[in-house]
């Protein structure tokens, strides 16, 4: 898949979402005391997830611009990292396998940063986003949540002034030329998808 072949694994590589990046790498850089919770809200494929993931690569990356790509931690295949727990929100919306995650901190390490990214947010009930809300009361120093929407209207206003609210935007159409002028210098290896010509098709 080419979403995977050329995922960015750096916050120097997402086109875009200047302000995303500068928050996250900074709490990277630097994480004690900062706020611990976090809504990345935006349209599918505005790069929620993928920040999220080089966010959870850079939170035990000890270089000075985390993360480096190079060490040890960077390495690891960010699915394969037992710090880093991304969840589909349809599957993980309950309470009871909420509470189980909380359940959960008497096994982590203090010394490693442990990242829980929801995907999907907006598909966990409000009775699992109280669940959260209280899971998120006073998260151990080392723990941080991630919680990537499509749509931030949906989450219970209590959790949302108790996070850091990120707004992703539409990646210009400039922006997309260049990256995929960048990517594949050799020329596209599929045909563009063009919504107003009948038959295109979308490749994601």
């Amino acid at each position: 898949m080419l979403n995977r072949k050329y995922r960015p694994l750096l916050f120097s590589e997402v086109e875009g979402q200047e302000l995303p990046k500068k928050v996250l790498s900074a709490v990277c850089k630097s994480p004690k005391g900062k706020p611990q919770v976090y809504i990345l809200q935006g349209s599918f494929g505005s790069g929620k997830t993928t920040l999220a993931r080089v966010f959870g690569k850079g939170s035990n990356c000890q270089a000075p611009s985390p993360p480096c790509g190079f060490c040890l931690s960077c390495s690891t295949p960010i699915l394969e990292d037992d710090r880093y727990q991304e969840e589909d929100s349809a599957m993980m919306g309950s309470v009871k396998a909420i509470r189980e995650l909380r359940e959960s901190w008497a096994f982590l390490s203090m010394k490693e940063t442990r990242v829980y990214v929801f995907d999907e947010f907006q598909m966990v009930s409000r009775e699992g986003q109280s669940a959260l809300l209280e899971v998120t009361e006073n998260p151990p120093s080392n723990v941080f949540y991630l919680f990537c929407t499509t749509d931030v209207e949906r989450s219970i206003k209590p959790l949302v002034s108790r996070s850091v609210v990120l707004d992703f935007m539409e990646v210009s159409s400039e922006g997309v030329r260049f990256f995929i002028a960048f990517k594949y210098p050799e020329g596209l290896p599929f045909k563009p998808f063009r919504p107003d010509l009948p038959g295109s098709r979308r490749y994601d």
